[in-house]
């Protein structure tokens, strides 16, 4: 094959640009197996990929860490808008919201808290309920007015203040101490 046009990679010569062009394609181009990139020598596509980073989720290569950053940021990389956790898929990071995030309800107002840490914290200084007598809490006013009623509420004689737990006690009293009076 003779001609002007020399092949830089061997010795052939062909006649045209277009025909050296087409030899260089078909006898000198080496795709890379991994990429399907092609370069001219079989030497620059088995060294193409000793200058690239390759992502620890998918093994994908990228020719810069930045690169490679950017691609793990938007495919892998899922935090969670709460905190600063970070998690591999969208599905644990929705879990975990889920979990440690989720909206809890005041049981006595219409206040809504992050975690339960923080709507205890909030009931404990709003909603907290003591029983006057004797100091013990209660969760809501119906529980502790049983309390109340149950340990705590005397009917006292009006005739020596003798205080008794029901109404029934206090009219035997009477009618016993008092009823010559």
């Amino acid at each position: 094959m003779g001609g002007s046009h020399g092949c830089p990679s061997c010795v052939d010569s062909f006649g045209s640009p277009e025909a050296l062009t087409s030899h260089i394609q078909a006898k000198h181009t080496f795709v890379c197996p991994v990429c399907g990139s092609s370069f001219r020598s079989r030497h620059a596509a088995d060294q193409h990929h000793t200058n690239t980073t390759r992502c620890s989720e998918c093994d994908r290569e990228f020719g810069s860490e930045n690169a490679m950053e950017m691609h793990y940021n938007a495919k892998h990389r899922f935090e969670c808008t709460e905190c600063d956790d970070e998690f591999t898929t969208e599905a644990a990071r929705d879990q975990h919201h889920d979990e440690a995030h989720r909206s809890i309800d005041c049981p006595e107002c219409d206040r809504e808290f992050g975690t339960q840490h923080a709507m205890d914290q909030h009931y404990n200084a709003k909603h907290r309920l003591e029983c006057s007598e004797c100091d013990r809490e209660f969760k809501n006013e119906k529980s502790m007015n049983q309390h109340y009623d149950a340990k705590h509420r005397y009917v006292e004689c009006s005739t020596c203040d003798r205080k008794f737990k029901t109404e029934e006690s206090m009219d035997q009293h009477y009618g016993v101490k008092h009823r010559f009076e």
